[in-house]
């Protein structure tokens, strides 16, 4: 089995450790414009080894993982559906699937299987030092394109158990549906509360009050899914969500003369929130940290289980 990672950021570089936690015979080659990026991999052992030239990174791939930026997929699908050979199975990790899925569509050989995901972590973020840990127990959203082979769908499932995440098939508009709701809309109100303690008179002393609450501000600012193309892509999905923060903004703003009730709503969403954080509970404990020998098995190539949905 040979994997090749195209774009070595947190989460390529993630799943490339996670990977060779759990087999560590497995050649995995590396790829990314950014120099430093490709050896900090290699240095960290995500990498067997790196190649500045995309297909030849690239050739003789079982499976292709994409960790790039919106900008770069296009063109990047277009070298692939060149270079990889009948079998081939490309993951993406995109945080948006609809726009993905539709360049994929267009620019994929039909020898060539496409499947969507999105790594859902908590330890993800800009800054996050790749590690292992950030993939397990992660949920990985799939999105299969119509023509991929079963075989490509029980390779990416056993590879995404394999290092440790939770693989969740799901469609692309539902996917992305979520993603408006739970990544989009808040960096957007991020946004907009920085434009507004910026904008106002007396920023320069606002500055001095750069705390925690400010700080996991500029975290949501940094995600992908606010490229200008995202939220294009997703702009309608987006528009219902303001609107709905924007109504409850407006109850929130009216409550404020009602203190006791407010904070005890103010105290529920803190529960709640820290109850999503723990997971859906009908997903059960993600696979054990090591590893075994079985779930390497089935990735070389003893498959038995039927994709899961």
């Amino acid at each position: 089995m040979n994997v090749s990672i195209v774009g070595l950021g947190t989460v390529g570089t993630s799943l490339g450790l996670a990977l060779k936690a759990i087999a560590p015979d497995i050649l995995i080659t590396g790829h990314d414009p950014d120099p430093d990026r490709a050896k900090r991999a290699q240095d960290l052992g995500a990498v067997d080894k790196r190649h500045w030239n995309l297909p030849a990174a690239c050739e003789g791939a079982d499976l292709v993982l994409l960790d790039l930026p919106l900008g770069e997929m296009e063109k990047t699908l277009r070298a692939l559906g060149e270079a990889l050979s009948e079998g081939a199975v490309v993951l993406d990790t995109y945080p948006l699937k609809g726009v993905v899925m539709e360049m994929a569509a267009r620019l994929l050989p039909p020898h060539v299987s496409f499947i969507g995901g999105n790594l859902i972590s908590p330890k993800v973020g800009e800054g996050a030092a790749p590690s292992a840990a950030v993939v397990r127990g992660a949920i990985f959203f799939l999105v299969p394109a119509p023509k991929a082979s079963p075989e490509a769908l029980e390779r990416v499932s056993d590879f995404v158990e394999a290092v440790g995440a939770r693989p969740h098939y799901i469609e692309a508009a539902e996917h992305d549906s979520l993603i408006a709701a739970m990544v989009q809309a808040p960096a957007l109100c991020a946004f907009a509360l920085l434009r507004a303690v910026e904008e106002a008179a007396g920023a320069r002393e606002r500055r001095y009050a750069c705390g925690p609450a400010f700080a996991a501000l500029a975290q949501m600012l940094a995600t992908s899914a606010l490229e200008g193309e995202a939220l294009r892509a997703n702009g309608e999905r987006l528009g219902y969500w303001l609107d709905e923060i924007l109504a409850e903004l407006g109850r929130v703003r009216a409550a404020l003369g009602e203190a006791p009730d407010l904070a005890q709503e103010i105290e529920r969403a803190r529960q709640t929130a820290q109850d999503w954080l723990k997971g859906p509970e009908e997903e059960g404990a993600p696979p054990p940290e090591g590893g075994s020998l079985g779930w390497r098995q089935m990735f070389l190539g003893d498959l038995g289980r039927k994709p899961k949905r």
